[in-house]
């Protein structure tokens, strides 16, 4: 699911209600990006994680079914809300996964500079990719480059 992004007709506005069910259900995952809302301090990254459709929610969900979680997509969004890069955002993931090691199956960032997409590329160079210089250096300390 996309954390934050169920329409109110779909599911109820709910992603869990769409749930099938354990029996056909391997692992639960969602999409994470630092936009709608943004992350401006640790406070609100817990935040918006805990409130319904969020990182911390789901994978409490995932908890309760006794599922792996995954996040299957996260990154930087200098493009949108807060208007630009958000190298404190990669640390509050980094931690956020190593609190969460046990139950997680897996991560992976998205490297996106597609017209109208995210602009979340820490080190590609194609002339259309907006620069993330800082959440790249924060990146590579911490996941190692």
């Amino acid at each position: 699911m996309n954390a934050h992004d169920t329409p109110e007709g779909v599911c109820g506005g709910l992603s869990t209600n769409c749930y099938p069910g354990d029996d056909y259900v391997d692992i639960v995952g969602i999409d994470n990006y630092d936009h709608y809302p943004w992350s401006p301090t640790a406070s609100s990254f817990d935040r918006t994680a805990a409130a319904p459709e969020g990182l911390t929610w789901l994978y409490n969900f995932a908890r309760k079914h006794n599922k792996p979680f995954s996040v299957g997509e996260w990154g930087v969004v200098p493009t949108a809300d807060a208007g630009k890069e958000n190298p404190n955002f990669i640390t509050w993931m980094h931690s956020w996964f190593a609190t969460h090691a046990q139950r997680l199956a897996y991560e992976t960032y998205f490297s996106d500079c597609g017209s109208g997409g995210v602009q979340s590329s820490l080190y590609r160079t194609d002339p259309t990719c907006t620069r993330n210089p800082a959440s790249a250096h924060r990146y590579a300390s911490l996941f190692g480059a």
